[in-house]
């Protein structure tokens, strides 16, 4: 812990974001996204200009920007402008309704759905600095962001998908609900579960760390305890909002699980998922897949030793539950970008890596890794 304290003793107020130990060094958090933005955009046109095979000069700006919106991109940007169909239900409502606010400002979907993952991709590397700075000292703060910015399929969080937005309310809520801002983490919370299925899930952690922090007012029958706890309802809020539409719009509270038919999902325990994955290793992307899931599962063994619970709860649900879920062509289909937004990862890896020379490695590495699969993702290639 950092200065030796137990993080539950800090000196926690109501202004904790201006607190001196909370300072944020804007430069190194700049330095960070550049540096990752640099990256995808570079490996995005060069990807597309080699392995595409065009002799021709492509416009820079629109071929970056075309290859960060592939694949779901598009389903966003139906839902944005068109509606739900029951199809689409899988695709949970809130980045499709930040699209459809900016259109109604005058910007275009297209560059709102662009504009609203990397302004996230920003704050989260803020949001995530002040987090690990409850606990540790600077220098594992700074590593923790590079390996986040550097994660092999870390371009996801450029590119037009949920990944930056869901993760930016993640780290919100577990932040507030650390600095005992109970009402903003809940609120955060809530639109976490209105970006993914998995936001209502955050409601374990945070009621781990309420419990840890308020042992008195857990339970106490006073009223502003009450209020506090009640807060914390507003978490499945989230995906009770979503269902009430559903049910207004298709006729089906439960249509985001019976679009899961659409895309070949079924339930199956977790084990079943990396059973098959195995068996069938050689066929499509099952290898990719399962070694990103062994690499999680990995550090999930080790966060449960080095991180807080509620840290360790938020990556178990975020890892187990997407295994409960696998497809019938990839009994693992998306863990590598699944694994992207569990953020325990990235300071295991930090606590773990103290000398200089396995640091640059592991980045160097995993920024190629990066440039790789990006390339193939920006030429309409599935990844994850």
């Amino acid at each position: 812990m950092k200065n030796g304290m137990n993080s539950n003793s800090l000196p926690f107020s109501r202004n904790v974001w201006f607190k001196p130990q909370q300072s944020t060094p804007w430069l190194t958090i700049c330095l960070v996204y550049l540096v990752h933005q640099f990256i995808v955009f570079s490996s995005g046109y060069f990807g597309q200009s080699l392995l595409a095979g065009r002799k021709a000069h492509l416009e820079p700006v629109v071929t970056i920007l075309k290859g960060l919106t592939r694949w779901d991109g598009g389903w966003y940007l139906r839902i944005a402008t068109e509606g739900y169909t029951f199809k689409s239900a899988a695709f949970f409502p809130l980045y499709p309704l930040l699209i459809r606010t900016l259109q109604g400002m005058g910007i275009a979907p297209e560059t709102g759905a662009l504009l609203i993952p990397n302004l996230s991709f920003f704050l989260i590397l803020v949001v995530f600095y002040r987090l690990v700075s409850l606990d540790y000292d600077d220098s594992v703060a700074v590593r923790s962001l590079w390996y986040l910015a550097l994660f092999p399929t870390a371009f996801y969080f450029s590119a037009m998908y949920t990944e930056s937005l869901y993760l930016l309310l993640v780290l919100l809520t577990l932040y507030l609900g650390r600095t005992r801002q109970w009402f903003l983490a809940s609120l955060c919370g809530m639109l976490a579960g209105m970006s993914r299925n998995l936001g209502i899930f955050l409601l374990i952690p945070l009621l781990y760390e309420y419990w840890s922090q308020e042992n008195q007012a857990f339970n106490s029958p006073s009223l502003k305890a009450k209020v506090k706890l009640l807060c914390l309802a507003l978490i499945p809020a989230g995906l009770g909002i979503y269902m009430l539409y559903l049910r207004q719009v298709l006729g089906n509270p439960l249509a985001f699980m019976a679009a899961q038919k659409f895309w070949k999902r079924s339930f199956d325990f977790p084990w079943n998922s990396i059973y098959e994955a195995i068996v069938n290793i050689s066929v499509g992307n099952n290898l990719w897949n399962l070694l990103f899931t062994l690499y999680a599962l990995a550090f999930l063994a080790l966060a449960v030793k080095l991180l807080r619970p509620g840290y360790t709860m938020y990556m178990f649900f975020g890892l187990v539950v997407p295994l409960t879920s696998p497809a019938v062509h990839s009994p693992l289909l998306s863990l590598p970008r699944f694994v992207l937004v569990l953020f325990p990862i990235y300071i295991v890896l930090a606590l773990l890596v103290k000398r200089e020379q396995v640091h640059w490695a592991l980045l160097c590495s995993s920024t190629a890794l990066m440039v790789y699969l990006h390339m193939f993702f920006a030429n309409s290639r599935w990844v994850a």
